[in-house]
């Protein structure tokens, strides 16, 4: 059985940053997917991810921007971010 996930990104402050990675995942069930994400930004401070939103099994990584994810047994899946620029 396949999933497929969709990931959302809101922002803090009114400069965007730009954001790059996965918006969509196709995983299978009971296996491991990574993803990576990136931020760039020309502002003082990386903005931090928070997550509003996500599956169960998720787990992510805000210092190198990794998440990992081991669908079970949902037909699809949300994941939410907001990123926080702290000046």
């Amino acid at each position: 059985m396949w999933i497929t996930c969709n990931i959302y990104f809101s922002l803090s402050e009114n400069e965007t940053p730009q954001i790059s990675g996965n918006v969509t995942i196709n995983a299978e069930v009971n296996k491991t997917v990574e993803l990576k994400f990136n931020i760039t930004d020309d502002g003082k401070s990386q903005p931090k991810f928070i997550i509003l939103k996500r599956p169960t099994n998720f787990s992510f990584n805000n210092q190198t921007g990794i998440a990992r994810w081991t669908p079970k047994n949902d037909i699809s899946a949300e994941i939410r971010f907001v990123l926080l620029q702290l000046y």
